[in-house]
């Protein structure tokens, strides 16, 4: 998971739909399944977890064939606080999508497991930015030094 997300599922839950309905075992699926690769309209039988405002089009964005598409979605929670749209992932609550520094640590102790990763959108840039450098303050300066020098930006190797 780079700049962009892809879904996100804990591990062990089961990645399919059930037959006639969401939740576990059975229909299309999201997991490797065969060395096959879903595709991302797959999410449309799982629970999502929506992370945005309430009045946000809930679907999702993925590149598919070089070119964007987005998956429409029902969500079955939603939160405008990536906390609470990862730990209710983590929960079983169903998959979430959110930027990849919000699940890096959730990721990392296995906690969720990435789904749909040949589909994420690429990284996307992080900026800081502030007023010209003859006006900047020495508190601003140091920050900016700090997160260039001490930060690990490369969520998607963690």
């Amino acid at each position: 998971m780079r700049g962009g997300a892809a879904a996100l599922l804990p591990p062990g839950a089961p990645p399919n739909p059930a037959p006639g309905g969401r939740g576990g075992g059975g229909g299309p699926h999201l997991g490797p399944r065969g060395g096959g690769r879903p595709p991302p309209a797959a999410i449309a039988a799982h629970d999502t977890i929506q992370l945005g405002a309430l009045a946000a089009a809930p679907d999702w964005r993925f590149v598919e064939g070089g070119r964007e598409i987005r998956v429409p979605h029902a969500p079955r929670f939603t939160s405008n606080v990536a906390d609470a749209a990862i730990w209710h992932a983590e929960q079983g609550g169903g998959l979430t999508c959110v930027l990849s520094y919000q699940a890096a640590d959730a990721i990392k102790a296995g906690r969720l497991q990435i789904v749909l990763a040949d589909f994420e959108l690429p990284p996307l840039p992080i900026h800081i930015v502030y007023p010209t450098s003859r006006l900047l303050s020495a508190k601003v300066r140091a920050l900016i030094d700090l997160a260039h020098d001490t930060c690990d930006w490369q969520f998607a190797t963690r």
